[in-house]
């Protein structure tokens, strides 16, 4: 379906503070600097219908006479799209974000995010995170109050979904209020897994694919795999999917996981 708002918004690259989740004191929020410096964060929002303080990110050549808008939401959508960390984009997805938008009836935001191997990991997750606290901080620009935020993310945007929740979690900033994790790769490592089984026997997303990809993601050297230095870096105390172990031993009740394991 036709949307009112399809809009590319460019975020960054400027540091900025945001307020702990208790209110005691602030953190300040930096741009993805991973391998090239620090670098803008691409994103689109899709609401179907105007809303208020959405006029200031419009373009203003979009409309021909002006349009008048609705009262904000009071939920948002920060998405982040799949595509094994090395494909698709906020566009690519629109096929389903659109008509999301005129069902759910708030705004989303989905974040274009680096793609490996040009950007390896961690600068997916970098600009993820610099997205959300700016959602955070923004939410009255988007068109909504901001009293809830729900993050999604499908296959590898799923992972990154839920590892910038946990990001939020340890700055101590405002977490997502929910997580929708559509079949999320929540295991990045080299070790087999029931999944990694099945998908031996898998036409569509076959084993080698999902390898490249994870290897590519890890900044890992296809010919060499299990003899680069970098593989001690995916399997380190501070990699994401140890980060992600250990975080989720203290998420509390207030957290919502909708997953289907892949």
């Amino acid at each position: 379906p036709s949307v009112e708002v399809n809009e590319v918004i460019t975020l960054g690259p400027d540091a900025f503070e945001l307020s702990l989740m208790d209110g005691s004191d602030t953190v300040v929020i930096t741009p993805p600097c991973a391998h090239t410096g620090p670098g803008h964060v691409y994103t689109r929002l899709i609401c179907a219908h105007l809303r208020d303080g959405q006029q200031a990110l419009r373009k203003a050549s979009k409309l021909k006479s002006p349009v008048s808008s609705k009262p904000k939401t009071a939920g948002l959508i920060v998405h982040i799209h799949g595509g094994g960390f090395v494909a698709q984009s906020s566009k690519s997805h629109e096929v389903y974000l659109r008509e999301w938008a005129l069902t759910v009836a708030v705004p989303i935001l989905s974040v274009d995010y680096s793609l490996a191997p040009e950007l390896p990991f961690p600068r997916a997750l970098d600009e993820c995170f610099y997205a959300y606290a700016w959602t955070v901080q923004n939410c009255g620009l988007l068109g909504s109050t901001g009293e809830k935020i729900v993050l999604v993310g499908d296959s590898a945007g799923a992972n990154l979904a839920i590892a910038t929740a946990m990001r939020a979690a340890s700055f101590g900033i405002r977490r997502p209020d929910g997580i929708l994790a559509v079949y999320p790769c929540t295991v990045v490592r080299y070790t087999p897994s029931p999944a990694r089984l099945l998908s031996l026997l898998d036409p569509v997303l076959p084993f080698g694919l999902i390898t490249r990809c994870l290897a590519a993601y890890a900044g890992i050297n296809e010919q060499e795999p299990m003899a680069s230095p970098q593989v001690d870096d995916v399997h380190s105390r501070n990699s994401l999917t140890s980060i992600q172990i250990k975080s989720e031993e203290t998420m509390d009740d207030e957290w919502i996981i909708i997953s289907q394991d892949d």
